[in-house]
């Protein structure tokens, strides 16, 4: 069963593994699953095992079982799309980081089928539906009486037994009575197949599709993409398909598109928000000035960490606009009063300014880096899905904090007082 007690088919299912604590373990979660992987590919290389972590399976279901890796193949005819199939897997298998790899062929159960000849079959004076049925009465039984069982009646099937049905011999034989009372074997009126039926058959806008899927390990989604269109663009495609990578590799690519737009926004807010409150335009642009620093700082905090700039991290960029802002507003505020109170130069009130105002902004950044400590540190459960944020928003605020007392009295100094620019 899934996750959630959810019904699967017959040839899937689920294992839920819980590990020790982690200081009570001297190897990641990446680690142990790495081993597991390795031992069951050796010791049962026929099946395919898919490894999530529960938070991941849980997001998975949410956003519709996106896996990390996903190559859309698309055509007008399955069998040359689900053939097709098995070259983009031996493709992916030459990435490094991607494990995993699950074709979406979804084969059913083997089945046999008997092909009825027609002029054979009226030969024997039969019809389709007479010799049909007896094949059906000779391999599923039929339902002689009913039994009384307590309340209920039980039916009495009778058929042949099961050490008959499965000799594979025997199923080209099997009785049939022909319109003269005569038997004869079933393989004289129709043609016996064995085959492994497709029992699932996607589609995506109304186009045939099969889907491959994979997860990565130990490396980044960006860079694992990257590689995987490289290979995927060197395989010849046969007439009529096409291959698209989607899974979370789309949906990270939407989402970065949108919090860019999102993230533009937020700059103009707060730039006419600011312009409003000092009726100035240069102020806004000094307390910019220590933005890029604080982005910088968050992406160098990323990489130092070898953590992959995600949707998480992105809302953490997001997230120092406000905060780096803030820092600035205290900073020019309180200068501003000091002009008003009468110290004379721009530079005396910058310097008054910052002796009394670095112990408010360096208390309100080192409260916020304290609060998301224990989430960069990956502390508590379900820690690891906002710890790029937490790290981002670490790293940005611990060098912006920095610049906010330098770039901003230095650029205040050079552009001259602001009085005169009010609006």
């Amino acid at each position: 069963m899934e996750l959630g007690f959810f019904v699967t088919e017959q040839n899937t299912g689920d294992f839920l593994i819980s590990l020790k604590s982690r200081c009570k373990r001297d190897r990641s979660t990446d680690d142990v699953i790495n081993e597991v992987r390795e031992q069951i590919a050796h010791e049962i290389p026929q099946i395919e095992v898919s490894f999530v972590q529960i938070m991941q399976d849980t997001l998975k279901d949410m956003a519709g079982n996106v896996s990390p890796l996903e190559v859309k193949i698309f055509g007008n005819d399955y069998r040359v799309i689900q053939d097709f199939a098995d070259g983009v897997v031996k493709q992916m298998e030459l990435v490094p980081g991607v494990v995993d790899i699950t074709s979406g062929v979804s084969y059913g159960s083997p089945e046999i089928t008997y092909q009825l000849d027609g002029d054979a079959v009226s030969r024997e004076g039969l019809t389709i539906a007479d010799a049909g049925e007896q094949l059906r009465i000779a391999l599923l039984g039929e339902e002689a009486t009913k039994l009384r069982r307590s309340n209920y009646l039980e039916p009495v099937v009778v058929r042949y037994s099961d050490t008959i049905r499965r000799d594979p011999t025997w199923l080209a034989q099997v009785p049939i009575a022909n319109g003269t009372g005569h038997v004869i074997p079933a393989a004289s009126i129709c043609r016996m197949e064995e085959k492994i039926n497709v029992n699932e058959l996607a589609r995506e806008n109304q186009q045939p599709l099969v889907s491959v899927t994979a997860n990565i390990s130990g490396r980044d989604l960006g860079g694992t993409a990257n590689d995987l269109r490289a290979r995927l663009a060197s395989i010849p495609l046969p007439s009529g398909v096409r291959l698209e990578l989607g899974g979370q590799v789309e949906s990270q690519r939407r989402a970065f598109r949108n919090l860019l737009l999102v993230l533009t926004l937020a700059i103009g807010l707060v730039f006419l928000l600011l312009v409003i409150q000092f009726r100035s335009y240069r102020l806004p642009l000094i307390i910019f000035l220590t933005m890029p620093f604080s982005q910088i700082g968050a992406l160098l905090a990323l990489r130092l960490t070898h953590t992959e700039l995600n949707i998480s991290a992105f809302m953490g960029l997001i997230m120092l606009i406000g905060l780096v802002v803030k820092n600035g507003i205290i900073l020019i505020e309180y200068t501003h009063q000091l002009r008003a109170g009468g110290i004379g130069t721009i530079a005396e009130a910058l310097a008054v300014a910052g002796r009394t105002r670095l112990r408010p902004i360096f208390m309100t950044s080192l409260t916020t880096i304290i609060a998301l400590f224990p989430l960069a540190l990956n502390i508590g459960s379900g820690a690891e899905l906002q710890r790029p944020l937490a790290i981002a928003v670490i790293g940005g605020l611990s060098v912006s904090t920095i610049f906010t007392l330098i770039v901003i009295p230095t650029a205040h100094v050079l552009l001259g007082d602001s009085e005169g620019d009010v609006l």
